[in-house]
């Protein structure tokens, strides 16, 4: 029903080879070097207007900003508790204005520097976004979109079916769910105490994973289906239409479990 409703766009089967031969610009990080040439855990990349590089360093907890060229601008944030630190960032967004927003899960806020890196303010989100901004982007209109997983879950081990979801998340005003993605995990709980239920959750080997974008216009490009399908989803949250490729997806079977576990495990 739902596929009927939406008017199709089909694109074609064949896959087309891109011409062409990537040519680098620039290279940067190092095994010992200076501070800002060592990374731990490189979280995201994002570019402004100006073509600076914005690196979210999340195992040093900053961020660090390089020109055009590749030559070290700045470094933005730190670990702490104070105005503009930060404990556990998750992603990143640059504005339209130059704005860096960093997405902190500890502190349940978005941190915001200006274009030369000074902080300005935050803006807290609360406990009903649950883990936000695992991923996220700047919106046209302003804010940011990013994913929002449910936290605080509770119950016995199995299969659970938990709702995430697109979120916008303004500077002024209050968050919308902009689009709702199912997502079925295992869970098997470990260890629970009167205030704490500590569990362990293991996704499906061949669930379908969730790509998507903001587009210019403030609409959402989502693929989350195991067919070739790409969502497009206007700023209202109504699905518009859908970007299709005319093939069919089959059932796993036992051998492509098989092949799987054989490749996990020559795996160093």
């Amino acid at each position: 029903a739902g596929a009927a409703a939406q008017p199709q766009v089909r694109i074609p089967t064949q896959e087309r080879v891109l011409a062409g031969t990537p040519t680098q610009v620039f290279a940067i990080g190092t095994e010992e070097g200076r501070s800002w040439e060592m990374f731990s855990t490189v979280q995201q990349l994002a570019f402004d207007r100006s073509d600076n590089l914005y690196v979210l360093d999340r195992g040093n907890t900053r961020v660090l900003v390089f020109d055009r060229t590749g030559r070290f601008v700045r470094q933005v944030g730190k670990k702490g508790d104070g105005p503009g630190e930060l404990q556990v960032p998750m992603s990143i967004a640059v504005l339209a204005d130059g704005t860096l927003a960093v997405s902190d899960l500890a502190h349940r806020n978005l941190s915001l520097y200006g274009p030369d890196g000074a902080f300005r303010r935050s803006i807290p989100y609360g406990e009903d976004l649950g883990m936000f901004g695992r991923e996220m982007y700047p919106h046209p209109a302003g804010g940011v979109v990013g994913f929002s997983r449910p936290l605080g879950e509770r119950g016995g081990s199995g299969r659970i079916t938990r709702q995430n979801s697109l979120t916008r998340l303004p500077l002024t005003g209050a968050s919308t769910a902009l689009f709702r993605i199912p997502e079925v995990v295992n869970v098997q709980t470990t260890g629970s105490t009167p205030n704490r239920q500590m569990r362990m959750e293991m996704a499906r080997i061949f669930s379908p994973r969730t790509a998507w974008g903001v587009l210019p216009d403030g609409s959402l490009a989502v693929a989350h289906t195991n067919g070739y399908t790409v969502k497009i989803v206007g700023p209202d949250g109504r699905e518009r239409r859908w970007v299709q490729r005319p093939m069919r997806t089959r059932l796993t079977t036992e051998a492509d479990r098989e092949n799987f576990r054989e490749r996990r495990r020559r795996e160093p």
